[in-house]
């Protein structure tokens, strides 16, 4: 089931939201992406029986104004899959949904009330090449309208290595075509070494620049799975004044580090919510920040990274999906948390800036 929970600032339920701070619908399914419209609604992205989007009111009910009892679902042919991984409204308060459909990466757009805008795409949905699975989204305003930066990763050889995951970044016009002007023919990839790499958070910066993380495996140079970050201009080219060449990687407890989600702080720093897995013991919740060069911030937790540590509330381990940056500067990580060898539950952390 699809579960919605909302919390006051000093982090206890609110109680104004479905009477006890939580909605458990009846949708069966995986929630992937959540989003929030200027007027407070919450839009869900989910895997059901379809690309599912859901929308709940601000008191924690379902919108019935929007598709069928708050659902809009994109159900594909026979013996096809199709997922929704992320969803944002844009300033128009149409909805934009990423996602696939049979393995292909494909973008819907969904009127203000719930159905597929045939003025997008074909007949309301777009595909675009080289992004397999895309599991990030954003809205970037180029000439005047708003571009859709989609991001996750696909499946490429290189000489004398097995067919790997890597970066990709792709965009497209307000009008659900392929933006040709980006990148190359639309996309921008990127190989880490030749090994299995994922973009999981996107943002976009306040001189419209695009910033992408999630992980890499680096085996066979600086060893293990790290945190990835890269930035790129808005013609798609990386940004040399970032990391090595647009791109920084970064490790935080010794074994497999991984970037999740990311959020711009107003300075520019970047924050990226994710977890790591030490050589012994269970993974752990992290938050780390980069300075705007790319390089870890030193003033941060510790050389530029925070371990969440549940223990003191029974939990042994956890894991960061989300993260966000608060008006006061203050970080929020968002995940659930381990108990032992079961589950837990979902779990908030909250960080000074």
């Amino acid at each position: 089931m699809l579960v919605v929970s909302r919390y006051n600032m000093d982090g206890s339920a609110d109680t104004s939201f479905n009477g006890n701070g939580v909605l458990v619908t009846n949708i069966a399914g995986d929630m992937h992406g959540m989003a929030v419209q200027s007027d407070g609604k919450i839009l869900l992205a989910a895997s059901t029986t379809g690309a599912t989007v859901v929308r709940v009111n601000t008191d924690g009910t379902l919108d019935t104004s929007f598709g069928s009892g708050g659902i809009a679902t994109i159900s594909p042919a026979r013996r096809s899959a199709a997922d929704g991984f992320a969803v944002t409204p844009q300033s128009d308060g149409k909805i934009v949904l990423a996602g696939d459909t049979g393995g292909t990466p494909t973008i819907w757009r969904f009127t203000t009330d719930g159905k597929l805008d045939t003025t997008f795409g074909s007949g309301g949905a777009a595909t675009i090449l080289n992004v397999n699975s895309p599991r990030a989204l954003a809205l970037q305003n180029m000439n005047g309208q708003q571009m859709i930066v989609v991001a996750g990763f696909t499946s490429t050889a290189t000489k004398g290595k097995n067919i790997h995951d890597v970066f990709a970044v792709g965009r497209l016009t307000s009008s659900g075509q392929v933006d040709t002007t980006f990148g190359s023919g639309g996309s921008v990839l990127h190989d880490f070494a030749g090994h299995t790499s994922l973009i999981m958070g996107l943002a976009i910066d306040s001189t419209n620049r695009i910033v992408a993380a999630g992980y890499a495996d680096l085996t066979g140079t600086t060893g293990g799975t790290h945190v990835a970050v890269a930035r790129y201009n808005t013609d798609g080219s990386a940004d040399s004044g970032f990391g090595t060449n647009g791109y920084s990687t970064f490790a935080m407890l010794p074994n497999s580090s991984y970037g999740w989600s990311v959020a711009l702080q107003a300075d520019g720093k970047i924050v990226v919510g994710g977890f790591s897995t030490p050589s012994s013991g269970p993974t752990q919740m992290v938050v780390a920040r980069l300075i705007t060069s790319g390089a870890p911030d030193g003033n941060f937790g510790t050389g530029g990274y925070a371990i969440v540590d549940f223990s003191p509330l029974g939990y042994t381990g956890g894991y960061g999906y989300a993260v966000l940056v608060q008006p006061d500067g203050k970080v929020v990580v968002a995940g659930t948390v381990t108990a032992g060898t079961g589950a837990g539950g979902v779990a908030l952390a909250r960080y000074w800036p």
